[in-house]
């Protein structure tokens, strides 16, 4: 049997509980609009900084992933499962914590390499854009000339 503190501490629980599952369940007004043109910023660095990979497609264009960076490689399936363009790779760059790193790779676990695929890098005029734009918002881009 639940002693009065008990009762209260449970109610309590609970009470913020569904305070917090209104909100994550409930509707925008339908006549606003949403704001497209704001970022939120990721609050805190990652541990061990984010992960950049580029590569191209089979039709020649340049796709890109952020991924949180760790000790280990890769797989071809992580690397690519979310690809990015130029526009929306600028966007994911944005939306990182201030003061980041973001590390340039191009290896992958070699175990689960598809069969033509290779990580490349852009141009240089690709990867200078994407210094400055990094730096810009107080990200630390090491590339590949690092």
């Amino acid at each position: 049997m639940l002693d009065q503190n008990s009762t209260i501490q449970h109610r309590f629980v609970c009470m913020l509980l569904a305070v917090f599952l209104i909100g994550c369940t409930a509707q925008p007004d339908a006549t606003s609009t949403p704001d497209t043109t704001h970022v939120d910023k990721t609050s805190q660095p990652a541990f061990k900084g984010m992960e950049l990979y580029s590569w191209r497609t089979d039709t020649g264009e340049w796709r890109y992933s952020i991924l949180l960076g760790t000790n280990r490689l890769k797989s071809v399936a992580e690397v690519q499962e979310d690809p990015l363009t130029l526009a929306q790779l600028k966007t994911a760059i944005s939306s990182l914590a201030q003061g980041e790193s973001l590390f340039w790779l191009n290896r992958v676990d070699e175990s689960t390499k598809e069969q033509g695929f290779e990580l490349a890098f852009p141009p240089r005029q690709v990867i200078a854009e994407l210094q400055h734009y990094a730096a810009a918002h107080q990200i630390t881009l090491h590339t590949p000339q690092d």
